[in-house]
């Protein structure tokens, strides 16, 4: 008989750590909110170029950033869309804002070179190993992204 409660007790702590969990997870959508920074998508991957990569990232991963840039490509799909946005550097960069197919609507009405401004979770910047590699990318990665109206 106290097997059984103990098996019980362990099942109802799992369900309440379960349940507080999802709780308080943050929700999904990040546009309502203030963005802890506000830039252009310029200003952003120049700093990321420019400053130590771990420091950059340490300072904006993870962080709410409203940003404007141009739109090069955007797919919107069932389970998440994306936009890629153009940047005027020297360098190759990717620039990929990942939208919750709860935004496909708002997606919906833009179309390529429009300019856009998002606000969006940083994920982080990925330089090359090698800045000399003439093939080599920096990727800007933003995730929980919304269209800012």
């Amino acid at each position: 008989m106290k097997k059984v409660g103990l098996i019980v007790l362990i099942l109802v702590a799992i369900a309440g750590i379960t349940g507080l969990f999802f709780w308080f997870q943050p929700t999904a959508k990040i546009a309502d909110g203030n963005a802890d920074f506000t830039l252009s998508i310029e200003d952003l991957v120049n700093e990321g170029i420019e400053t130590n990569d771990s420091l950059f990232n340490s300072k904006y991963v993870d962080k709410v950033i409203q940003f404007s840039g141009d739109v090069s490509s955007i797919k919107i799909d069932d389970s998440q869309s994306e936009i890629k946005l153009d940047v005027n550097t020297d360098e190759t960069v990717i620039v990929r804002a990942a939208f919750d197919p709860s935004q496909n609507i708002d997606l919906q009405n833009i179309k390529e070179r429009d300019s856009v401004t998002c606000q969006c979770k940083f994920n982080g910047i990925s330089l090359p190993d090698d800045p000399d590699d003439l093939l080599s990318e920096i990727i800007v990665s933003f995730s929980r992204c919304s269209i800012k109206k």
